[in-house]
């Protein structure tokens, strides 16, 4: 037979002629695979056995997994039910139970035994596509199938559903240890996802998979019903679900709906096995009903062996026997690859089957509705019904993602940790404005942090589309090396072992920590060290001009005032030549200097108009003279005593550089403890301690050439030495926030301090009372750091660039250093002037000197009014006669009774002087002092009241002396007399009628 074959051969390619070139390879190949397939054929025709019916005898191996021990049930099922409707056949089927633990398949004893019995068909339904397996079904010239009855076909459609959403890293959460390690080993073999396998959530794998860095952008979890409600409740409660739109769920089993309303929610992305799969496997025309108790694996299987029996009638597929079953010692069966090549074809042609390209996996065609939150590409093209959450936005069908119109699949975004931590304005913690205690997020439960570096990062998630959480640093902030071995603490440390992706923050770039992380271009402008001080607060007070002078000056000045006015008084008093004393030779009015006078010249001549007319008397001269002297000596000398002490206090300045403040004493400053600021005065410091012992050393080996090291000055400067015991000596501050309160407090200016210049003009853009000093020194920029090597460091610099054109970090600078949120601050200006607060008192004492002026008004009111009322008291109405007959009463004395109570009107003609002595007579001792008048005013008519004997002559409420305008006496209609002490009324109203008469002649 084997020559007929031969012949058969050769007589076939002798059709064929062989070319050169790439042309001839490529026949030759095709000679080549077209003789493997004749052999094959006729090798079949020649090896294919009967029973003794005449029925072709087809011998199937199972090979399975130990904890699969249904299968060799169902396939015993699945054959009974396709031998029922076929004729001509007999099935022989055997099964082996596969041991992973066995590398050589071939060794095993049951293949043998079945070998020697004889086998047709190889199917392989093990998860592990075991090369083994195949070599020996190759070598024997078996035809070989693996079927797929695991979960790793859900775990390659869950594949397809990450890798459409652009995504490449999951991690996958599976029920049970067999579905887990089902997994791992497709990932290994045949999956370019990284991922991470689970098998169930325990508290130990919840915190795993917290644990997990970087962080992943999916998580996929596959099981049934039942199971996927436990998983995700466990999910849930151990606070894995941060980010819902980040999980994937597969369901198993057409169910899925039986999902609790907890874990189905529309936040997440479901994978809905479609009830079309059943119609599919069940090979029936939809729509069709989908049984209780549908089985996707055994429906799969079934069909797999339907189509394998039919295939191997069709090709009358031989039995192949061996006696020796050591794959090195059998025979080359190249047809085997050529028959399951044929057969694999068939199948992928089949609906129930999916068959993934460059594989010989036999998997089932499972259809599976996406529900995911989609986005909308056109809003009037959706109905209402299309935007239902649970409405399918696509399916997979044999690993092909295909949506619906005008919906799409949101993109997946990946996710980092970023590290921050605490530097004001860059980064810092949301704090309650009662309380100052920390925000927290309401669905993270982290703090809330807002500053530059955040607004900067949130702008990066946009244009890189990203997800991101903020991790501070579980020790140390920035970053500083410590331990024997080199490690670091802060975000550093935090980069170096992988517990962040980068770091955005005020961390400086540095040599140092270059050698352990990676910098990508700075994104603000070169920052440095400043010094911050509070500006002086000049004391206050309105009475400044007054500390001009010391209060014993101003004593001594008062009792000049009071000496000189004493001196003048009695110079005047007792001198013969004075103006009160020597009246022939100064006839005129002069002033006269009582004791009074005299203070009020002495007050008076300190002012620019003088104190008046001077004493007449030589004494008295040389006395003021004198006293002038004092006086312009005085002024010349507080004047200029003012504006000095004015001056002096305006030309007090702090300090204008570091290298003043490291030269004083007054002022102590200080830093934060452990920062870069510190650092830096630590490294100076360092660096001149070496440079100090390189010096020296250099010197004291010099030899006989010491002349040529002589100096005057020390040549290696201890300003840092100096700089780092002045921040020692004053304690560092924990914190910045504690530095710029130390500062704050020092009204009088004598503190200050050194730190990151960015932070200090941050903090005078809000404080009024801070000032920088001097120029910015040690400069570095700032920058984004990353681990070393990472992938981010090309992206991130990119979309730096690309903001800066945009002119986005220029308006993040201004939101921040922002002066006017400090409000308007007072003008401390050394241009502005003197300002009312230091000289206010001057008006003070003005002030004061009106109110005096009008509290003497008011008691020179009082006192007149006071004096007024004694003097009514003797009060003698005295009316003309002619009135005093109008008003009925009798021409001389007429008087009432001296019974009645009535008071007496008195009325007198002018030349009864007589009356007015009888009326002296006839009035008792105690009335001449008060007695009962009636005053007639033409405003108010007659009042009765009770007046005091009047010692002057008043006219209508007005006192005239005796000696001015009596003729005015004359023509009022009533006179009111007042008789000095000592006259006598009658003298007096004597006097008065002949003045009258002689006015007024009758």
């Amino acid at each position: 037979m084997q020559g007929t074959t031969e012949e058969v051969v050769q007589l076939i390619l002798s059709y064929v002629d062989p070319r050169e070139g790439e042309e001839g390879i490529e026949i030759q190949r095709i000679n080549n695979r077209l003789r493997r397939t004749i052999e094959v054929t006729c090798a079949n025709s020649a090896n294919v056995t009967f029973d003794s019916d005449g029925n072709l005898l087809i011998g199937i191996v199972v090979v399975h997994e130990r904890e699969h021990p249904e299968v060799p049930s169902w396939v015993s099922e699945a054959i009974a039910k396709v031998l029922r409707n076929m004729r001509g056949a007999t099935v022989r089927d055997y099964y082996i139970e596969y041991d992973r633990e066995r590398l050589h398949f071939a060794d095993d004893e049951q293949l043998c035994d079945v070998l020697d019995k004889g086998v047709s068909l190889l199917l392989d339904v093990t998860w592990i596509d075991s090369s083994y397996i195949m070599t020996a079904a190759n070598q024997l010239g078996i035809p070989y199938l693996h079927i797929d009855l695991s979960v790793q076909t859900y775990v390659k459609l869950m594949e397809t559903y990450i890798q459409a959403r652009s995504s490449n890293d999951v991690v996958f959460i599976l029920a049970g240890t067999r579905e887990a390690d089902a997994t791992i080993y497709l990932l290994v073999m045949d999956s370019y996802l990284r991922a991470i396998v689970f098998s169930g959530l325990q508290d130990d794998t919840i915190r795993r998979i917290k644990a997990i860095r970087p962080y992943p952008s999916h998580y996929a979890v596959i099981a049934n019903t039942q199971q996927m409600n436990t998983l995700l409740r466990q999910a849930l409660d151990g606070g894995l679900v941060r980010k819902p739109e980040k999980w994937n769920l597969l369901v198993t089993d057409v169910h899925g709906h039986g999902l609790v309303d907890s874990v189905r929610r529309t936040d997440m992305n479901r994978l809905q096995l479609s009830v079309s799969t059943c119609c599919i496997l069940l090979q029936q025309i939809p729509p069709c009903v989908c049984p209780a108790q549908f089985n996707v694996r055994k429906a799969h299987l079934d069909n797999v062996v339907a189509e394998v029996l039919q295939w191997s009638v069709e090709v009358q597929l031989p039995i192949v026997r061996t006696d020796n079953c050591s794959v090195e010692n059998a025979t080359d069966g190249d047809g085997s690859s050529v028959n399951t090549s044929a057969l694999v074809d068939g199948l992928a042609a089949k609906e129930p089957f999916w068959v993934t390209p460059g594989s010989a996996m036999i998997r089932a065609n499972l259809n599976f509705s996406i529900i995911s939150p989609a986005v909308v590409r056109n809003l009037s093209a959706v109905s209402s019904c299309a935007l239902d959450p649970e409405t399918p936005v696509g399916s997979i069908v044999r690993g092909r993602v295909s949506l619906v119109p005008n919906r799409t699949l949101s993109a997946g975004k990946r996710f980092f940790r970023v590290g921050t931590t605490e530097a004001i304005p860059w980064a810092y913690r949301k704090r309650d404005p009662v309380t100052g205690r920390p925000l927290e997020d309401p669905v993270t439960g982290g703090p809330v942090w807002e500053g530059y570096c955040i607004d900067f990062l949130h702008q990066l998630s946009v244009v890189m589309n990203f997800d991101y959480d903020l991790v501070a640093p579980r020790n140390g902030t920035f970053g500083q090396r410590y331990g024997i071995d080199g490690r670091w603490d802060g975000l550093v440390g935090e980069l170096v072992v992988g517990e962040i992706d980068f770091a955005v923050a005020a961390i400086k770039m540095t040599a140092e920590r270059e050698e352990v992380i990676d910098f990508v271009a700075p994104y603000f402008e070169q920052t440095g060290i400043l010094i911050a001080m509070r500006k002086p607060v000049r004391e206050t007070s309105l009475f400044k001009f007054m500390t001009v002078l010391r209060l014993e000056v101003w004593l001594s000045i008062l009792l000049a005032i009071v000496a000189t006015a004493v001196m003048l008084w009695l110079l005047d008093k007792f001198s013969p030549y004075s103006a009160r004393n020597n009246k022939e030779a100064y006839p005129y009015e002069c002033r006269d200097f009582t004791l009074k006078e005299s203070l009020w010249f002495a007050l008076t001549s300190f002012t620019p108009q003088g104190g008046g007319e001077a004493p007449k008397a030589l004494s008295g001269r040389t006395l003021v003279a004198a006293y002038w002297l004092f006086v312009v000596l005085m002024l010349a000398t507080f004047t200029a005593n003012l504006a000095a002490f004015l001056t002096v206090e305006r030309m007090q300045t702090p300090v204008q550089s570091l290298e003043q403040l490291s030269r004083q004493s007054r002022i102590k400053y200080t830093a934060v403890r452990d920062s870069d600021t510190h650092d830096y005065f630590r490294n100076m410091k360092n660096a001149e301690e070496v440079l100090y012992q390189m010096w020296r050393n250099l010197t004291l080996r010099s030899g006989n050439d010491q002349a040529q090291y002589r100096v005057w000055d020390y040549p290696i400067r201890e300003q840092y030495i100096n700089i780092l015991a002045a921040i020692e000596s004053a304690g560092p501050v924990e914190t910045a926030t504690e530095g710029f309160g130390r500062v704050n407090g020092r009204l009088d200016a004598d503190f200050a301090f050194i730190h990151d210049s960015a932070e200090i003009r941050y903090e005078i853009s809000r404080n009024c009372n801070l000032t920088e000093v001097g120029e910015v020194f040690a400069e570095q920029p700032y920058g984004i750091a990353v681990q070393q090597g990472s992938h981010l460091q090309d992206e991130l610099s990119y979309f730096i660039l690309e903001l800066q054109k945009e002119r986005f970090f220029e308006s993040l600078t201004a939101k921040f250093w922002n002066n006017s949120v400090r409000g308007q601050c007072p003008n401390t200006d050394d241009s502005e002037g003197i300002t009312l607060e230091s000289l206010g008192g001057v008006f003070i004492a003005t002030l004061v000197g009106l109110a005096l002026a009008m509290i003497t008004l008011l008691g020179e009111v009082i006192y007149y009014r006071r004096k007024e009322q004694r003097l009514q008291r003797n009060i003698v109405q005295v009316a003309p006669f002619e009135a005093a007959t109008e008003k009925g009463l009798a021409k001389g004395i007429s008087s009432s009774s001296s019974s009645s109570n009535k008071p007496t009107m008195f009325a007198l003609k002018e030349k009864s002087i007589a009356s007015v002595k009888k009326l002296i007579a006839a009035t008792d001792p105690p009335t001449k002092q008060t007695v009962n008048v009636k005053r007639v005013n033409k405003k108010r008519g007659v009042v009765n009241e009770k007046a005091a004997i009047p010692q002057d002559i008043t006219i209508g409420g007005s006192i005239w002396q005796a000696h001015t305008h009596r003729s005015q006496w004359c023509e009022a209609s009533i006179l009111y007399l007042r008789i000095d002490r000592g006259a006598a009324m009658a003298s007096v109203l004597a006097a008065f009628f002949r003045f009258c008469r002689s006015r007024n002649p009758r």
